[in-house]
């Protein structure tokens, strides 16, 4: 046997057991706006993984997230979101927790289904010509609530 078929089956057998040993979980979604393979997996705002696939399917879009973290307490019940991160719209998955009862999720299994965040997410430029368009100041906004907050409690306190 040449020694580069030696070192081409080497590297498979241990491309096996490391894939054997990955903690991977997997999420259904009807749409994944902007996620790819190496986005970020969050389990309550922290770094706990990456994406390691975004396939199609009939329903939708299934996702693999390769959790290299063996300490957080995912569980069944818990659930996905789809959520811009930083200035320039970057997709993580978020994982939420859900009810604390529930079992721990074993590796291979899904989680609920996955919504996209309805946030919108806008560069600080944008925010600041629309506010500019519609007349406002940080001191017309405060204004404006602390008017209300008087109005609010004057209306209570009347019979």
């Amino acid at each position: 046997m040449s020694r580069h078929r030696i070192i081409l089956l080497a590297a498979v057998l241990v491309g096996a057991c490391a894939s054997e040993h990955e903690n991977v979980v997997h999420v259904i979604a009807e749409q994944a706006p902007g996620l790819k393979k190496s986005s970020r997996v969050q389990y309550r705002g922290v770094d706990v993984g990456l994406v390691k696939q975004v396939y199609f399917t009939p329903a939708g879009v299934r996702i693999d997230l390769l959790l290299q973290r063996n300490d957080v307490p995912i569980r069944a019940q818990d659930t996905v979101r789809i959520t811009p991160v930083g200035a320039f719209g970057e997709q993580v998955i978020d994982i939420r927790p859900g009810v604390q009862t529930a079992p721990l999720i074993a590796r291979g299994a899904t989680l609920p289904k996955a919504q996209p965040d309805t946030t919108v997410s806008l560069p600080i430029g944008v925010w600041r010509s629309i506010v500019k368009s519609l007349g406002l100041t940080p001191d017309s906004a405060m204004k404006d609530s602390a008017a209300k907050a008087k109005a609010d409690s004057t209306a209570k306190k009347t019979p």
